[in-house]
């Protein structure tokens, strides 16, 4: 069995939503943990680097605003403080909203729904990974590539940031039954151009 810790800073600093995946179940569970504290769980730290067209700074993930056919790279610090190499990998999810009205910036087994014009995965390039040496800091560079067709509402997903080999060096992966910690960011990354609010149509 394998248990995901996913960590999704939220507007409060220092607060977190860790979601515990379960084979197919979600839980969320808001904690509270500190800078020093998911480094060790995680083995890396992050800090984002707002641009100017940030909507609003106070947010922990990105929430920006855009122009049609706009190109723009995005830059996610990544910070190894410990003695020994790290390589973090990366996903890019397109953001879903689950059976039970919460939406998941990481990664999911839900479809896209046929009403999605515009895929985030398709908008959003990241590389698969990144190698930091011990005590190092490096920038993690996002690509956007905003659709030319202009559109309302927003495209949104997350960036998931996780070290690489955490089955391979936990300490219970042994034969027979097992369950396998794995830890990860997601930052969120929310993209809009225009300020006009989309009326979901729901049908009962």
């Amino acid at each position: 069995m394998i248990i995901k810790m996913i960590f999704i800073k939220k507007r409060v600093k220092g607060l977190f939503i860790m979601l515990s995946i379960f084979s197919s179940f979600l839980l969320t569970v808001p904690v509270n943990a500190n800078e020093e504290k998911t480094a060790g769980m995680a083995g890396f730290t992050y800090s984002i680097k707002f641009p100017d067209n940030q909507i609003d700074k106070e947010l922990g993930y990105y929430h920006l605003k855009m122009n049609p056919g706009e190109q723009q790279n995005l830059d996610i610090a990544l910070s190894n403080p410990s003695s020994e190499k790290v390589t973090v990998d990366v996903k890019i999810n397109g953001a879903k909203t689950n059976q039970n009205g919460v939406i998941e910036y990481g990664e999911s087994s839900i479809k896209n729904d046929s009403s999605l014009k515009f895929n985030f995965t398709d908008v959003v390039k990241a590389p698969q990974s990144v190698e930091l040496a011990p005590g190092e800091t490096k920038n993690l560079e996002l690509k956007v590539n905003m659709p030319e067709t202009e559109y309302d509402g927003i495209i949104a997903g997350g960036i998931q940031l996780m070290r690489a080999g955490q089955a391979e060096d936990d300490p219970n992966n042994g034969g027979g039954s097992k369950i396998i910690n794995q830890y990860a960011y997601v930052v969120a990354l929310v993209l809009q151009e225009t300020d006009t609010i989309i009326i979901p149509d729901l049908s009962l």
